[in-house]
């Protein structure tokens, strides 16, 4: 989970109770910014995003699940946009 380290409105301490609505673990993973660091410093954002992708990717799927029931580290909460 992304938060912005300069974002007094969703630090670490106020992005924790994110990770209750989901089943598996959860990572916070800080980047520099604040409330806007996804426009902000979207090249970081999409390394770590990539990462955990190719990490994903390179994960063997477990027999009978198929990709649709790959249970792997990535957890995600609707983003409006990357792009914007």
């Amino acid at each position: 989970m992304l938060y912005g380290t300069q974002d007094a409105l969703a630090d670490a301490p106020h992005s924790r109770p994110w990770s209750e609505l989901f089943s598996g673990p959860v990572r916070l993973q800080a980047i520099d910014g604040g409330h806007f660091y996804l426009q902000s410093n979207r090249d970081a954002v999409l390394e770590v995003v990539g990462g955990e992708l190719r990490a994903l990717l390179a994960s063997p799927i477990p027999s009978g699940g198929g990709a649709a029931g790959h249970a792997g580290p990535i957890h995600a909460c609707p983003i409006s946009s990357l792009t914007t």
